[in-house]
């Protein structure tokens, strides 16, 4: 959803290893560019929901239903960062070597990972103000990640430590 900049964030990664675009809407309607890019995708197999019903309303989703006869499947798990954390399960079922952690708030860090995530393929985990909650660490001890790109603050790294996943070295992965 457009109202949810952080969910859509974690979307990208799925988005990317399926070959597909993001495509944007509102919590209540589907813009006229969405309108035209669903048009013009034609026949499509799948579309995935990203986020509860409350960052995009069943209306939306019957709205998508009137350009296109694909599944559609809805991946939620309330707040954004529980969201991602569904979005790295499902469409990182194997595992990955690579987790990108951003705090989530929209801001300049966010836009910073797009570019990350063009050359480090993995799921995004959003962090809070004291890092990753133990839920995303069980996501990131799940997907076996043996690697993790930190973009924005430094809470992350406690956390990410605590699971070995970073060493302790003063520079490492710019944690202090």
């Amino acid at each position: 959803s457009a109202n949810d900049p952080a969910t859509a964030l974690a979307a990208v990664p799925a988005a990317a290893g399926l070959g597909a675009p993001v495509l944007y809407v509102t919590k209540s309607s589907i813009p006229a560019s969405t309108a035209a890019a669903l048009r013009r995708y034609g026949k499509l197999r799948k579309v995935f929901i990203f986020g509860s019903t409350s960052a995009v309303s069943s209306t939306v989703v019957r709205g998508v239903r009137a350009y296109t006869k694909a599944s559609i499947t809805r991946v939620s798990g309330g707040a954004a960062a529980n969201t991602a954390r569904a979005i790295s399960a499902k469409f990182f079922p194997r595992g990955t070597s690579t987790v990108i952690v951003v705090p989530g708030t929209g801001g300049a860090e966010d836009q910073a990972a797009l570019n990350v995530i063009l050359h480090n393929p993995g799921p995004i985990l959003i962090s809070g103000p004291k890092g990753l909650s133990k839920a995303s660490l069980t996501e990131v001890k799940r997907l076996r990640a043996t690697r993790a790109i930190i973009v924005g603050g430094r809470a992350p790294c406690r956390p990410l430590w605590r699971v070995n996943l970073l060493p302790r070295a003063p520079r490492a992965h710019a944690c202090p």
